[in-house]
């Protein structure tokens, strides 16, 4: 969060391009789901479950914002379960990966000296692999996603999936935001 805020906001010379969602769209198989509903901001649903008496299932429903990112989402470390180490290394994914970096569930509990930094942080570190896939599009995005179970491959199907069919989506300008939105103020 501190790096984010030394960074600071940059003004730009041209008003900021937004992709809006005009129809529902999804992805789904094997009991995974996600799919995007057209909104004029840019709303996040996660639901995860991992049959583990410290995750269970979690939900959390989040409006991105830059502040609530910094403050609620960027500080969730990616997560696994000790039971996996071996084969997850073998595989030669978790090679970065310490407990400084990374929250390790042991069967009963947190090998983390410290514990979690939120009692839900599997899904805010979710919402944080959502977000970084939806970056894929390449433009803020306007829309509702809901998201059940899914993870980095389906994000990708559904990024695929909106970038193939322009009638799925809208680029707007910021002043046609604040328009839309004053306009529905108003009515």
């Amino acid at each position: 969060m501190v790096l984010l805020k030394e960074a600071g906001v940059k003004t730009l010379r041209r008003q900021r391009k937004y992709l809006r969602l005009t129809r529902e769209i999804s992805v789904e198989g094997n009991g995974k789901r996600i799919r995007m509903v057209p909104s004029d901001r840019f709303v996040l649903n996660c639901d995860v479950f991992f049959d583990h008496p410290i995750v269970g299932r979690q939900k959390l429903e989040f409006e991105v914002t830059p502040d609530r990112y910094a403050e609620d989402i960027a500080p969730a470390r990616t997560f696994g379960f000790e039971h996996e180490l071996d084969q997850m290394r073998n595989m030669g994914l978790i090679r970065g990966a310490s407990l400084e970096n990374a929250v390790c569930f042991t069967k009963q509990g947190v090998l983390n000296p410290e514990g979690l930094r939120y009692s839900n942080e599997p899904v805010r570190h979710k919402v944080l692999d959502l977000i970084g896939d939806l970056a894929l599009i390449g433009r803020p995005i306007l829309g509702q996603v809901v998201e059940e179970r899914a993870g980095h491959a389906m994000h990708v199907a559904l990024v695929s999936k909106i970038m193939s069919d322009p009638s799925l989506y809208e680029v707007i300008h910021f002043d046609q935001l604040v328009d839309r939105v004053a306009h529905a103020l108003v009515s």
